[in-house]
């Protein structure tokens, strides 16, 4: 198998494109071999056009976020647009790592996102739809609506130790960083490596990131120590987060069927509450997923949890607008008196 191409030691990317594509246009692509090798690279790239002009980034640091701050720059996609090749990307680095300046925010990847993870689910391996869930997966991250936590889960079959299961793990972590620096978090890493990367407010350093999923940390290390991560930021992404908040959710679906349980989990439990007072209140009905997102957000919050942080929450959940502080009081003191059997 030929060696993955890395368009970062072209002296001239964009006079490199053309050739490239004449090259790839007169070979043959070698028929592929047996799967025995779990780390040969065998990821799909779109070779994208290096003049896209860098993004800026206001060198302010507050807690705004995407909607702010729109990208204007687009990004083909490896099925839809001419221009786009397949070659070989090499699983040793972050697909974005030198391809691109930019990306366009662009809130309905949502979609896209699901469908990638159904192929995963059917089946599909990772490495050949990689670039394209980690391109929805930033371009969710500039739109700033729905935090990486409540996006359809990229997740392998394998263990912790399988490749290709480390392969996501990493690559997922590189999203929740991104995301922390599109949303400008304001947070004080202790380590030099994290100070440095969330300093540059001209452009995000994918590979820097990249080189940072790899340190051999601890979840408790990782999320608060070396980054000071509030239970509030921890809750909007998917790997940066302590034992305990990995334990906390954990904890809402024990006893579920299928985990060793008879199928009463605290989350089926407060659904079906929740579903039963919507049936029997017309008023509810429009706003059940609310409810639920609501009781979900104080849960996960726990000690930590203000009406403003559940609203906050909430809103990065749903993907709308925070609701009132003193709205989300008053439907929080709704849904404890339906929990508690009183309405």
């Amino acid at each position: 198998m030929d060696p993955p191409l890395d368009l970062r030691e072209w002296p001239d990317r964009d006079s490199g494109l053309e050739a490239l594509l004449e090259e790839l246009a007169s070979t043959e692509e070698p028929a592929p071999s047996p799967v025995s090798e779990v780390n040969k690279p065998v990821a799909v790239v779109s070779v994208i056009d290096s003049r896209m002009s860098p993004v800026s980034r206001s060198s302010s640091v507050g807690t705004s976020g995407g909607k702010d701050n729109p990208r204007a720059v687009h990004v083909p996609t490896v099925a839809s647009e001419p221009g786009c090749v397949l070659a070989r990307c090499s699983v040793d680095q972050f697909p974005l790592c030198g391809l691109v300046d930019g990306l366009s925010a662009d809130e309905d990847a949502l979609g896209m996102l699901k469908s990638l993870c159904g192929q995963i689910r059917a089946g599909i391996d990772y490495r050949k739809i990689r670039l394209e869930i980690c391109i929805q997966s930033i371009r969710l991250n500039l739109a700033g609506t729905i935090a990486p936590a409540f996006r359809p889960a990229v997740k392998g079959a394998g263990d912790f130790n399988d490749p290709i299961h480390r392969l996501i793990h990493r690559d997922r972590q590189v999203v929740d960083l991104h995301w922390c620096y599109s949303r400008r978090m304001e947070f004080s890493p202790t380590e030099i490596q994290y100070t440095a990367l969330f300093e540059d407010c001209e452009s995000f350093d994918f590979q820097s990131a990249w080189e940072l999923s790899g340190k051999k940390w601890s979840k408790d290390f990782r999320a608060t120590e070396a980054l000071c991560l509030t239970p509030f930021q921890q809750c909007q992404l998917v790997v940066l987060r302590s034992e305990e908040l990995v334990k906390r959710e954990k904890a809402l679906d024990e006893g579920r069927r299928g985990r060793g349980g008879a199928g009463h989990s605290k989350r089926s439990i407060a659904k079906r509450v929740i579903a039963e007072w919507a049936e029997s209140n017309r008023r509810i009905a429009p706003h059940r997923r609310d409810y639920e997102l609501l009781w979900l957000a104080r849960e996960l919050l726990a000690s930590a949890a203000t009406m403003k942080s559940i609203a906050q929450l909430h809103a990065l959940m749903c993907g709308g607008d925070p609701l009132d502080p003193k709205t989300v009081s008053d439907k929080m003191k709704k849904l404890d008196r339906c929990l508690a059997g009183l309405s």
